[in-house]
């Protein structure tokens, strides 16, 4: 039998053992971070771009998230963007876009820094007021208004035509306008034709005049936006998020010369 194992018919080879099941990974340890803040962190990943601003909302440095642990992030250069000195325990604003592109804002807190990367925890969100005034960035558009009271407000008289006006500002709440002929506190405008970067769909606005105030050049009138749809708001947030970051480039550009 053995000559015939030897000579014949070999033996058949031991079928190969079924690989061991991968073992699960690991959860995240977020025991460090607090529970109520925990569902607003974003979902952070390594390369991630980040905007880094001072509690004032001005942008000073653009760079790339490296992720330490949950709640603990690296801030590293990019763009050529050159890493600011900042001081042990500073707190800072970062903004930035989940998966779906909608936008996010955080605070944090400085625990380290060289000359490549500063290092951030005690990461909070934003209160619903902070986020909504947050971007406000100063600008000068011209647009048109007109007032709507026949619309949402018929007891508070005839309307006046459309005018002229420069959008001093603007936010994720309100606007601050410049305009010849003054509307009254509490009557409602119409916003329109608001391009804030070059090539971009323009905004139409539904506001209510919050203040009003005697400028250099005409009437400025303080506006809040009035059930600004979720989708336009987060579109009006990438905007400004782009015009302040030309802004911030024209400035160092200028610098430069």
């Amino acid at each position: 039998m053995a000559l015939f194992n030897l000579f014949g018919k070999k033996d058949k080879k031991p079928d190969k053992p079924a690989p061991a099941p991968a073992a699960p990974a690991a959860k995240e340890d977020t025991s460090d971070i607090p529970a109520e803040v925990l569902p607003y962190l974003p979902k952070f990943h390594d390369g991630m771009k980040i905007e880094v601003l001072t509690p004032e909302n001005q942008l000073i440095y653009i760079g790339r998230l490296e992720v330490i642990r949950p709640g603990v992030l690296q801030v590293h250069e990019d763009e050529g963007s050159r890493l600011p000195p900042v001081v042990y325990g500073t707190e800072l604003k970062l903004r930035g876009f989940h998966e779906n592109m909608e936008t996010f804002v955080l605070f944090a807190k400085v625990t380290g820094s060289n000359e490549q990367m500063m290092q951030l925890d005690e990461l909070r969100p934003l209160t619903s007021e902070n986020r909504r005034n947050f971007y406000r960035q100063s600008l000068h558009i011209e647009a048109q208004v007109l007032c709507a009271n026949s619309i949402y407000d018929p007891m508070r008289g005839v309307e006046t035509k459309p005018q002229e006006c420069v959008v001093l500002d603007l936010s994720g709440g309100g606007a601050r306008i410049s305009c010849p002929e003054p509307y009254e506190m509490g009557d409602w405008l119409l916003l329109r034709n608001v391009v804030v970067n070059e090539g971009e769909e323009p905004f139409d606005f539904t506001c209510r005049v919050r203040r009003v105030v005697p400028g250099r050049r005409g009437m400025l009138h303080g506006l809040e936006f009035d059930s600004l749809d979720p989708k336009d708001r987060d579109r009006l947030m990438r905007s400004l998020m782009i015009a302040q970051r030309l802004s911030r480039q024209n400035k160092r550009s200028f610098g430069d010369r």
